[in-house]
Formats: C-alpha cells, structure tokens, sequence
C-alpha cells in the first residue's frame, strides 16, 4: 500500500508541474480517448494506383475491350447482313482488293469499314492486306522482288465508307449515319501474342534452360509445341547439344530436312516482337547425317548398296 500511495502522489506531482497541452492529453487518454499529438503527422491514406483514364473516367484498358466487343459485335451483324459479293463490291468502291478467296474478302471489308480504308503501301505504293494480326503489302519493288512491308497499324484514309447504290441494306445505311461526324477507332493489336502465330514448333535435347520455360515462352506468344519432329515449323536445340551429336529428334529432324535453330531464335524473336528468319539462327548446315537424305546417285557405291537393301527389307 506504501509503494501505491507513492506513486499515485509522484504521478500528480507530475501532473502539476507537466504544461497545459501534456495535462489535457493526459486526461484524455486516462478516459480512454487517444488525441493525436501536434507535433505528429497525420497518416495519409495510400494514393491508389493511377490507371490512364480516357473520357467518362473509362479507364485504357476497358477502352480497348469495349472497342473489340464492338468490333466482334459489328462482324457478326455484318456477315448476316452483307453478302460475299456486297462486300466485294464496297470494297472495289473503296479501293481495296476484293480479289481474294471469301474469306479473305470477308475480313478485309469487316476490317476496312469498321477501321477504315487502307491507303497504299507507303514503300511501294502497293496494296495493303490485313493478314491475321498484321497489314501486309501485295506489292512488289520489281520484277524480281517482292515489297516486304508490313506493320500493326498501317495508315488509313478518314474519308467516309462509300457504298454502291445498288446494295440496299437497311443496316449498313443505319450503321453508316451513325458514324457520320465520328473519326475511325485505332485497332489495338497484342503483337507480342502473336510472334509465334501459325508455327509448331519441337524443342530437343538439354538446354539452356528448362523446356517448361520455353515451351511457357512460346505458348504465350501465339505458337504452339509438339513432343514429336513430324510436321514442326523447326526444331530448337543448345549449339551444345549439336556438339554432343544431338538426341533422337534432332537426329531425325536432320534427315526429314526440318530447319534446327538455336535458342536465341526464341529470345531475339520475343525481344524484337517479329519472329526472326530461321536461316540467321541455323546451327546444322554444316552437318549432313552420314548416308542419310542424300539420292542414291550421289552416295558412294558401297553406300548405295546398303541404301537399296534397307530399302527393299
């Protein structure tokens, strides 16, 4: 009981002699309120994260899944409306190349009266075609060379979509007057989603790293992989792996004649965002498997007898 009553008259002593602002504090907080003290900055709530915002506070993101909801909307009511021979005409009045197969022509004018006409190639003065996620010229330099422009977002005229008279469609003449006064969207392509597109592709041997990690690499950037050599677009193995002699399928990918690429194919191609050639990245030209893929009137004599009896076993 000393020791208590000590401290009690200590603490009051303290009271007495503490300034105005200490005792107030102190009161508060014998009472079980907390008050902030002055000299103390107030906590300030974490700024959220700043998400690019384009008008009515849409954000970019949903900016562009609205404009390929629209974009997919419009095909499908398009392709109901419009027959292959209305869209050939409306192309040809546009200036577009309505010579291809229907589904081709079905994709160029999906895209050029929702996107807008194509101008002419601006290498060769060609014409433009939308290939998948690309634009692609037709043209050539000359006689003997090909124009190999291409690019994501070629540039388009802003003049309005002609129609021809004699297509008479309540939904595309609505459709028509509602883009009256209004510029064309921008079409919004994932390159990096795409490097790999059409290709199949066989991975070999040890490398670098994982095949988990490559094949991951791939499948994310459009391609796909096969276990097996037959029918890829290459076959990607370690230059190490080639000194070593190589695993079955790269053995087998030599005699069928199936391109064998280094690994940097796949990491200068992600990096560059465009699959590069496959000849830069070769590392089997120089290998020619020992009596294999070779006709019988360039083998050695010997060779081309045990060529024929495996043949006829």
């Amino acid at each position: 009981m000393v020791h208590e009553t000590r401290s009690r008259t200590h603490a009051a002593e303290e009271g007495k002699n503490a300034p105005k602002g200490q005792k107030e504090e102190h009161k508060e907080q014998e009472g079980g309120k907390e008050r902030p003290s002055k000299n103390k900055k107030p906590v300030e709530p974490e700024a959220p994260t700043k998400t690019k915002k384009l008008k009515g506070g849409e954000s970019e993101l949903d900016g562009k899944e609205n404009s390929t909801k629209e974009f997919e909307d419009f095909c499908k009511a398009i392709r109901e409306h419009l027959s292959v021979e209305d869209m050939r005409k409306i192309l040809e009045a546009n200036d577009q190349d309505a010579s291809g197969p229907e589904d081709a022509v079905v994709q160029i004018c999906e895209d050029m009266m929702f996107y807008g006409p194509l101008e002419k190639c601006p290498m060769c003065g060609g014409q433009l075609e939308c290939k998948g996620w690309k634009y692609k010229c037709t043209g050539k330099y000359s006689e003997w060379a090909s124009c190999i422009f291409s690019s994501s977002n070629p540039p388009r005229r802003s003049d309005p979509i002609k129609v021809p008279e004699d297509i008479s469609n309540d939904f595309v003449n609505k459709w028509l007057k509602q883009q009256e006064g209004k510029g064309y969207p921008k079409r919004d392509v994932d390159e990096e989603a795409h490097i790999f597109s059409g290709m199949m592709i066989a991975l070999s041997g040890r490398m670098s790293r994982s095949h988990a990690y490559f094949k991951e690499q791939i499948l994310n950037h459009g391609g796909k992989v096969n276990n097996s050599v037959l029918g890829v677009t290459c076959v990607v193995a370690s230059p190490a792996e080639r000194d070593k002699g190589g695993s079955g399928g790269f053995a087998e990918a030599l005699e069928r004649g199936t391109p064998v690429v280094s690994e940097n194919w796949i990491v200068d191609s992600i990096q560059k965002k465009e699959a590069q050639p496959l000849a830069a990245y070769d590392i089997v030209s120089d290998v020619v498997p020992e009596g294999r893929g070779l006709p019988l009137d360039k083998l050695d004599p010997s060779e081309e007898a045990i060529e024929t009896l495996a043949a006829e076993s």
